[in-house]
């Protein structure tokens, strides 16, 4: 994956977990497929995976904006084999 593909599924997990966590959607989604008895427990599921979603975000972005500076013509470099596909 390139830096830049590693970002958007960063940030699409991250989107992802805060609308469950925010939002009633993920316990409406629970109640209709029968599981309605695990909601209690989403807090201590979907707060630590926000937590741990922004920190890759973060990481993910530094990757990103690292490989944008190295390289030299604004373009984001693919990878570190050394041969250059046709």
């Amino acid at each position: 994956m390139t830096p830049k593909q590693r970002l958007f599924a960063a940030v699409a997990g991250t989107v992802g977990v805060a609308i469950c966590c925010f939002t009633p959607l993920l316990a409406i989604t629970l109640v209709a497929v029968g599981l309605g008895a695990f909601s209690p427990y989403l807090d201590v599921v979907l707060l630590p995976a926000l937590a741990i979603l922004i920190v890759v975000t973060g990481l993910s972005y530094r990757q990103y904006a690292r490989a944008r500076k190295g390289s030299s013509d604004g373009a984001i470099q693919r990878g570190t084999t050394g041969s250059s596909a046709v």
